[in-house]
């Protein structure tokens, strides 16, 4: 609480420290950043929060000060924030969507409150109703605990910012009618939180003021704007080398496949092999490429829809000796079932045809109802 408090006061916003965010389990990694900033890294007023990047090495999403604030002032614009609001916070603010939620609450002159404990649908409830909280951020996940607790809101709480994966109509149909005020978002680190929030039951949400978007000549995401980060720190043998994938323009290309129409946007897809589970970004690659070295043969791993979840993990073999070790179970990273298939489908040139293993994988779980 005592951060928080620092992170809401003049002395921080307006000086050019720099700040390292990561999991308490990353003291080494934010150290040993820290470190390198401190030693000559012509980097000032940043934020720095951890991610993950397509070899596993470790990175860093770099976002100034000024680009969070702007980040801030489109989203307090777009969701009419009141001044003097109470968040009640539920997402670790080394996560870009908590830390936006702190930068919102100082430009308001809001307040912010941890959520106490555990993660627990009744709990969220009653700090809700304690605090007379007024806004919330959540994950999916999280939406589906208070959904399946089938509480209605309380009368205090006026809007819940839900981000970080796929919200289901399902079950935001059934937030709405127990009067949960939910505004679906779409965002990423590297727009210092959202890009477009709020829809009418359709995913089609309205992109914020502050954004240019365009999509390329693959259907990719194009973004530009204040809120725009400023690029990735990445460990390396030597240290640590900041890298800009931000064009000359200003432009930066996400991994994103959406349709842009009359201002707002529609998610269709991620390109690569990332996906977001409990509101994480896990890349499949990596899961793969570790169990494959695990268990010293091909494995395909394959995610498929869990409510709660968002996706659970299933990995597939040819061999039916292959067994996961216990670890393989837990995490976020975990496996729901390892199946076997007698051959894995191949191109002429050998290659293993993935949308094939897919397209069985979710044969196999079409009447799973825990992931549906």
């Amino acid at each position: 609480m005592r951060l928080i408090k620092e992170l809401l006061s003049d002395a921080f916003w307006e000086s050019d420290s720099n700040l390292v965010l990561a999991a308490d389990s990353q003291a080494d990694e934010i150290h040993s950043l820290e470190s390198w900033l401190r030693d000559g890294a012509e980097m000032k007023a940043h934020v720095f929060f951890q991610t993950s990047g397509s070899s596993g090495s470790p990175k860093w999403v770099a976002i100034s000060k000024e680009a969070l604030l702007a980040s801030a002032r489109a989203v307090i614009g777009h969701t009419n924030l009141k001044k003097s609001c109470k968040s009640l916070l539920t997402i670790p603010i080394y996560h870009v969507g908590g830390f936006g939620v702190i930068a919102r609450s100082y430009l308001s002159g809001g307040s912010v409150h941890l959520c106490r404990g555990k993660w627990s649908a009744e709990s969220f409830i009653s700090q809700i109703e304690e605090l007379q909280a007024q806004c919330a951020s959540l994950v999916p996940a999280q939406v589906v605990d208070l959904v399946s607790l089938g509480s209605t809101a309380p009368s205090c709480i006026e809007t819940i910012v839900v981000g970080g994966g796929h919200l289901n109509d399902e079950i935001y149909q059934k937030a709405i009618e127990l009067g949960w005020p939910l505004l679906r978002s779409y965002g990423m680190s590297e727009a210092s939180s959202q890009i477009a929030t709020g829809d009418s039951g359709d995913y089609w949400l309205k992109i914020l003021k502050g954004w240019d978007t365009s999509i390329d000549d693959d259907g990719r995401l194009r973004i530009k704007g204040e809120p725009l980060f400023s690029g990735y720190v990445v460990r390396e043998h030597e240290g640590y080398s900041f890298q800009s994938p931000v064009d000359s323009e200003g432009w930066f290309t996400t991994q994103d496949e959406v349709l842009l129409q009359g201002g707002r946007l529609k998610f269709l897809r991620r390109f690569g092999r990332g996906v977001k589970i409990l509101g994480e970004l896990v890349d499949l690659q990596v899961v793969e490429d570790n169990l494959c070295e695990l268990l010293g043969k091909e494995i395909i791993v394959v995610p498929i829809p869990d409510q709660r979840r968002g996706l659970v993990l299933v990995a597939v073999s040819e061999d039916s000796a292959s067994r996961l070790p216990d670890h393989a179970n837990r995490g976020l990273c975990a496996i729901k079932e390892l199946l076997v298939m007698s051959e894995f489908p191949r191109s002429p040139l050998g290659k293993i045809r993935r949308a094939d293993v897919e397209e069985w994988v979710k044969g196999r779980f079409a009447g799973d109802k825990t992931t549906e």
